[in-house]
């Protein structure tokens, strides 16, 4: 069995992943709450269109916890099933 973090008291920083699809009015918000929490964020974009992909980038170059994965449409989401 694989050793935990939390059994060898080291530093547990859970970053939070961030499905985003069209959504560049509200992502804004959503990436508000989560950087309050001082906790990373990663922005996955499922084949936005390119003003959204703008905003991520815009994001991602102004806060340096936030990081951005593009991908083909639903490409990840059908990997997860």
């Amino acid at each position: 069995m694989a050793d935990s973090v939390l059994d060898k008291n080291m530093e547990f920083r859970p970053v939070v992943l961030i499905p985003v699809y069209n959504h560049e009015a509200a992502i804004g918000t959503t990436l508000s709450k989560v950087l309050q929490y001082d906790c990373p964020g990663l922005l996955v974009d499922d084949g936005s269109k390119p003003v959204c992909h703008d905003v991520l980038m815009a994001f991602a170059a102004f806060f340096r916890c936030v990081a951005c994965a593009f991908m083909a449409e639903a490409e990840w989401s059908e990997q997860l099933i």
